[in-house]
């Protein structure tokens, strides 16, 4: 699990390293407060990773379906970067 973990943040990482360098990140707050939403999320679930408290965990449910929308909202954001509408 916690391999799994650190490829999804490192994926993040350079996600966000590419963005800033094509687009400048600051030029985009809408991109920028997905970021920190993302990573709001993704150190709650580092939290309960560590301590093993995944299991039954209602809030780690809801954590996990909040980040599979906000990576979702970021992919289209990618997209209509990548198409020239940028945010």
């Amino acid at each position: 699990m916690a391999d799994n973990f650190e490829a999804i943040k490192n994926t993040l990482d350079t996600i966000r390293k590419e963005i800033d360098i094509r687009y400048g990140l600051d030029k985009l707050p809408f991109v920028k407060d997905t970021f920190r939403q993302i990573d709001y999320v993704l150190s709650k679930m580092h939290e309960w990773i560590q301590f093993s408290n995944l299991y039954k965990n209602h809030d780690a449910e809801v954590f996990m379906n909040a980040f599979e929308g906000y990576f979702r909202e970021l992919n289209v954001m990618i997209d209509e970067m990548d198409s020239r509408k940028v945010y």
